[in-house]
């Protein structure tokens, strides 16, 4: 997984790609020197873009893309802005949504953690 922001510059998007597929050629390449076999070239999986901006103030969902409503400037995190996340969570998911994703991926469920005791904490 591979996170990457830019501060306000013109065409952040293209210069993020630019950047994302130079590290993906330049990763390749060094792998090709260092086991002497030619790598074929890193294919992307899935690819999250958004520009942060305070105009929007619902969830906008279309066939390709999903606005999230901007998020609070207050310094307490505002919990109703998973709701959110979760309807474009549930968006992308039915792309590629079969029985075995839904139990492989559902949003916000997580696995138990081992049990541990109170000392373990501090």
């Amino acid at each position: 997984m591979l996170y990457a922001s830019t501060t306000t510059v013109d065409e952040p998007k293209r210069r993020i790609e630019t950047a994302v597929s130079q590290l993906l050629e330049n990763i390749v390449a060094q792998s090709t020197e260092t086991d002497g076999i030619a790598q074929e070239k890193v294919e992307i999986l899935f690819e999250l873009y958004y520009e942060q901006s305070q105009d929007s103030a619902e969830s906008i969902i279309t066939e390709t893309s999903c606005t999230l409503p901007s998020s609070s400037r207050d310094l307490a995190f505002d919990d109703s802005m998973l709701d959110n996340v979760g309807d474009a969570w549930r968006h992308v998911m039915k792309k590629v949504e079969t029985e075995e994703s839904k139990l492989a991926a559902p949003y916000m469920v997580f696995k138990s953690r081992e049990h541990f005791d109170e000392d373990d904490d501090e």
